[in-house]
């Protein structure tokens, strides 16, 4: 499915409003954490907000709107999504969904359900004409009113990426754990439920391999650390069905490329150490995510199949794709479930010190994972930044030969009163004759 995703506002002469939380902000939050799950889910997405490079076409709201819609018109979108949010008097509140036709209507109303599921009023499914973008655009459209940015109500609950999912299911119908996210749990809850159910301590090598791997690629390390553990039946305490060991650093029951029977041991890759084996395992999963990048050139993963680009986005994809099982989504819930519920006890001031650093680097994680999505947008500022500059020296420019214009123009002012005075007078003199 190809989407178009409208940022409303965010161009001259269409600017959102400023309540408790700023719209625009609102929406850009929302709309790129969209934007990149519908990627993720393999679907075809095309913002077409206006650009820097298109202000200088813009001289009014219409201009702005009429641009997105001659965007998604040639790019043959299926359907348009445009997100806003509301303002009034600081005490309307809830979320609303704008459409004209029925296949917007029946587009728009999985969306709204799942809104209002996160706690937000629901206002309805509202038919309206008069809007542009629904009136100009080939394919199936909305107009999202997420909330009311004046609202306490509203923006005490409001959350980026809670509406962008909501907003994604949705959409897609697309439900579950997603793998793609900033870490779940923290690393010192993973190991903690780790310990009494690996043989020894080498668990930890990995943790830490995983941990700091997975958060780089955005993926959540919680469901890796927990697919290896099932997959290698914690380290070996089970032992593996293929008959292989620690020896193979294959944590994921990677094949090698010309695979073969689960129970050969021949058909399981080997790598040189866990570094190799857990790098090969974020390819697999990150081509299975369609991540950016993906497929690589170059990767120890020995099935990186072009084909298999895009194939999951939660959990519960996993059951049916990198394994024919009805209990292996379940039992990797179950699992990352356990993980992020594990209650860390500490002992000694040195364990409440070393809990505190590692929740610290969770929450360092979790900022790292917000920088991207935040860099994307500051590049974007300083595009607008200097092409500000430039509207600025271009009306310096304009204003300083603005007293050699008006020169000119009074002295055609008195040339044309000197004509009309001698005109007068002729006429006057024809009279008279």
């Amino acid at each position: 499915m190809k989407i178009a995703i409208f940022r409303g506002h965010n161009t001259i002469y269409n600017r959102g409003a400023n309540g408790i939380l700023k719209e625009e902000e609102m929406i850009n939050d929302v709309a790129f954490k969209l934007i990149n799950k519908l990627k993720s889910a393999g679907e075809t997405v095309i913002d077409c907000t206006p650009t820097q490079d298109d202000f200088k076409n813009i001289h009014s709201t219409t201009d702005s709107l009429r641009i997105r819609c001659q965007r998604a018109n040639d790019a043959k979108v299926d359907i348009v999504v445009s997100i806003h949010f509301n303002y009034y008097n600081g005490q309307a509140h809830g979320s609303e969904i704008f459409y004209v036709s029925e296949k917007g209507k029946n587009l728009g109303e999985p969306v709204l359900n799942e809104i209002v599921k996160l706690g937000f009023t629901n206002r309805g499914m509202k038919k309206n004409s008069s809007l542009y973008v629904l009136n100009n655009t080939f394919a199936p459209a909305i107009l999202i009113e997420g909330c009311f940015c004046d609202s306490i109500r509203d923006t005490t609950l409001f959350d980026g990426e809670k509406m962008a999912n909501a907003i994604f299911k949705g959409l897609t119908g697309i439900e579950g754990k997603f793998i793609s996210t900033a870490p779940t749990a923290s690393k010192a809850q993973i190991d903690s439920w780790a310990k009494d159910k690996f043989l020894d301590s080498d668990y930890k090598e990995l943790l830490d391999i995983y941990w700091d791997d997975c958060i780089a690629k955005k993926i959540n390390p919680v469901i890796l650390f927990a697919q290896m553990s099932l997959e290698t039946g914690f380290l070996y305490r089970i032992p593996s069905q293929a008959g292989i060991d620690a020896s193979y650093f294959n944590p994921c029951g990677l094949k090698t490329t010309s695979g073969g029977s689960n129970t050969d041991p021949n058909a399981h890759s080997k790598f040189k150490n866990w570094k190799e084996g857990i790098t090969a395992h974020i390819d697999h999963m990150g081509l299975y995510l369609g991540l950016d990048g993906y497929p690589k050139d170059s990767t120890p993963d020995p099935r990186h199949f072009p084909y298999l680009k895009g194939r999951v986005t939660t959990v519960e994809d996993l059951g049916k794709t990198w394994t024919v099982s009805n209990t292996y989504a379940s039992i990797l819930l179950k699992f990352s479930s356990e993980i992020e519920s594990t209650e860390i006890i500490v002992d000694t001031d040195l364990e409440k010190l070393s809990n505190k650093v590692n929740e610290l680097e969770t929450e360092v994680s979790k900022l790292q994972y917000l920088y991207s999505d935040l860099s994307s947008e500051i590049l974007q500022f300083n595009s607008k930044l200097s092409s500000l500059e430039d509207s600025i020296q271009l009306c310096t420019e304009k204003i300083e030969v603005l007293p050699s214009v008006i020169n000119n123009l009074n002295e055609n002012i008195a040339s044309l009163q000197s004509f009309v005075d001698k005109t007068l007078k002729h006429y006057k003199d024809i009279t008279k004759a």
